[in-house]
C-alpha cells in the first residue's frame, strides 16, 4: 500500500524552459524504469522529463516532471507551484527521457 506524501508543498519550480518537448524521431533515447527504481536512485526532488503518450503524428510528447521518492519506494509528483498532484505506487512504470 502506497502511504501518502507530506501535505506540506515544496519549493516553488524556478523553471523558465519549455515545460513540454517532443524530440525528433532518433535524436534522443527513453528507458523504462519502476517507481521504486527512480525513488531508490535518486536523492530529495528532482526533475525529469516523463512520456505523456505519442501525438497524432507518432512523436512522443514529454513534460518536465517533479518528484521526491518516499520511503515505501511510491514517488510524489509535484506542480511548478509545488503542489502534490500525484503520488506513483513503486511498481508503477514511468518512462522517461534519458539522452
Amino acid at each position: 500500500m502506497t502511504t501518502a506524501a507530506p501535505a506540506q508543498n515544496i519549493t516553488k519550480s524556478a523553471h523558465t524552459g519549455s515545460w513540454v518537448q517532443t524530440p525528433k524521431p532518433g535524436t534522443y533515447q527513453a528507458a523504462s524504469y519502476m517507481a521504486g527504481e527512480l525513488a531508490g536512485m535518486l536523492d530529495g526532488e528532482f526533475v525529469v522529463w516523463e512520456s505523456a503518450g505519442h501525438l497524432r503524428n507518432g512523436r512522443e510528447l514529454f513534460h518536465r516532471a517533479r518528484y521526491v521518492g518516499q520511503s515505501d519506494g511510491s514517488l510524489a509528483g509535484y506542480d511548478s507551484n509545488g503542489r502534490r498532484t500525484i503520488i506513483h505506487p513503486a511498481d508503477r512504470r514511468l518512462v522517461i527521457l534519458t539522452k
